[in-house]
């Protein structure tokens, strides 16, 4: 079924009805003049009718990342193929609730920004579909809005260079498109019912990434953040001097051998973009770029634990609230850098734990040993306990230092939640469960136990983006986390101490060198096995 809606902005706009909610998909916010271009506020007229009741078009991307992104988890829900666009990718989806006689005040708004490591997403993907998510939200007496962007990934999104640069096209294309979609919600959500001064930014994964990077903006762009699975911590900016690199790759791959840069760039603007998409070695570094323009400093686990290190980002003025939570084994998502090695696995992860802490031995000794790791183990056995490593430095560290920095108030959670369906992953709390479990679309697929406690969840950040206390906040002395899972029978939630070493699924054995060598150190170590440097 449609549903006619009068915007007093934009005009007529047709959207779907469903029993208590209307969905109004692929609403364009923003245009580009050319595939490297930065983002502009689209404004339409008003004159004549929106038909917003089928999803848009997806940015350049690979047409294959939502099943890409279903395997990671090891359950695929039907998806609804859509064409891509390099000029019409810029869309987004808003669903609102049905409220019998309307609503006297204005609604809070969450912002959805999915991940998908900066190279694949959409905003069309079954997993993010919010009608369930906001009809609950009436049941319980809290409804909301909720809005899903798409923003541009990949090369469009994050390949720049000197010559792209001096040619007029910026770096971080794909941070300058949430920007403009977040300026895009505060100036148009009123028209739906929303509060522009009510916003929550919800990220996953690299969309985690992405929303705290939105931090270093100086305009507000929303009052809270939800980030689930991510921090600017996990994935940093990349100096441009890799980006150069990056860029001399990809124009070799294609063929360009311009003499300037205009030549150049005027070729790559011409190419067809499944030329980029297809023709490119994959596993470029398409992330997003240390600039000296949008990011001037890097994110520092030892700058961001502390309030005064965390007030150097303009955001600690004018985002108040922050939900930072983890699942068990996030570290699942890097299984695909964890290749063989010459020696194996466990020999070359414990040498380079010696290499990067020559001077803390006994921490060295302490890690091999908590996580049971030895040097002559068999790749099968080793990826899983080197996984929990990356799992509990790249992700729960992150997170904690965000929570000791963030000036505001600070809610901490564990999805401890086993992945139920077959796989290499099974049993275990893998990389973006608890956003697959937050908005609902898999509870019929889930032992009831789970179900129920999605549910809780839902409800918990449905509180949070309508400004309440969803649980314990977390201090430095407590370290309270609310925990969501593992469940049998029942749906199971309590909240625990972060220092707890009896919290199932978890591991705190890094917790005793927070402070020294410190998770700076740690993550080196980390980082210089994953790049084999």
């Amino acid at each position: 079924m449609t549903e006619e809606f009068t915007h007093p902005q934009l005009g007529k706009i047709k959207g779907k009805a469903n029993k208590g909610s209307v969905q109004f998909f692929g609403i364009k916010y923003a245009t580009t003049r050319s595939r490297f271009a930065a983002a502009e506020l689209y404004e339409p007229s008003g004159d004549g009718e929106i038909d917003a009741t089928k999803f848009g078009p997806s940015v350049a991307v690979l047409p294959q990342g939502v099943d890409m992104e279903s395997s990671f988890i090891q359950k695929t829900l039907a998806a609804t193929k859509v064409p891509m666009s390099e000029t019409d990718g810029l869309n987004l989806n808003i669903t609102i609730p049905k409220l019998p006689g309307g609503s006297a005040k204005k609604l809070p708004v969450y912002v959805f920004v999915y991940g998908g490591g900066f190279f694949i997403g959409g905003n069309s993907y079954p997993s993010y579909d919010n009608k369930r998510f906001i009809e609950l939200s009436t049941e319980i007496g809290m409804p909301i809005i909720g809005v899903v962007i798409n923003y541009r990934v990949g090369a469009t999104g994050f390949l720049t260079s000197e010559d792209l640069r001096s040619q007029g096209f910026p770096a971080n294309n794909g941070l300058r498109d949430q920007r403009v979609a977040f300026q895009w919600v505060k100036k148009f959500i009123s028209g739906f019912g929303g509060d522009p001064e009510n916003i929550t930014a919800i990220g996953n994964s690299a969309g985690s990434v992405s929303v705290t990077l939105q931090l270093y903006s100086e305009t507000p762009l929303f009052n809270r953040i939800f980030c689930s699975s991510g921090t600017s911590l996990l994935i940093q900016p990349l100096p441009l001097p890799v980006h150069e690199a990056t860029y001399n790759t990809v124009i070799k791959a294609l063929g360009i051998m311009g003499e300037t840069a205009k030549e150049r760039v005027d070729a790559l603007l011409k190419v067809p973009i499944e030329d980029i998409l297809f023709k490119v070695p994959p596993g470029q570094p398409y992330i997003p770029a240390l600039d000296g323009e949008m990011f001037t400093f890097l994110p520092e686990h030892k700058l961001f634990s502390t309030k005064e290190g965390f007030s150097r980002m303009p955001g600690a003025k004018w985002c108040k609230e922050m939900i930072m939570g983890e699942c068990a084994f996030d570290g699942s998502i890097l299984f695909g850098q964890c290749g063989p090695r010459p020696n194996g696995l466990a020999a070359s992860f414990t040498d380079y734990v010696a290499k990067i802490l020559p001077e803390h031995p006994s921490v060295a000794t302490s890690i091999l040993k908590s996580y049971g790791i030895t040097s002559e183990m068999p790749d099968d056995e080793a990826v899983v306990r080197i996984l929990e490593f990356g799992s509990d430095i790249a992700f729960i560290g992150s997170g904690i230092s965000f929570a000791k920095g963030f000036p505001g108030a600070v809610y901490r959670y564990f999805y401890n939640e086993p992945n139920p369906w077959d796989g290499q992953w099974k049993g275990k709390a893998s990389h973006i469960m608890d956003i697959k479990a937050l908005f609902l679309n898999y509870n019929e697929y889930l032992p009831s136990g789970q179900a129920q406690t999605s549910t809780t969840m839902a409800k918990d950040a449905i509180a949070f983006i309508n400004g309440k206390a969803p649980w314990s906040s977390y201090d430095e002395q407590n370290r309270t986390v609310k925990m969501y899972g593992p469940s049998e029978e029942e749906g199971f939630t309590a909240e625990v101490s972060e220092k707890d070493d009896k919290v199932p699924q978890r591991r705190n054995y890094l917790l005793e060198f927070e402070n020294s060598p410190g998770w700076d150190a740690l993550s080196a170590t980390w980082v210089a096995f994953l790049h084999g440097h």
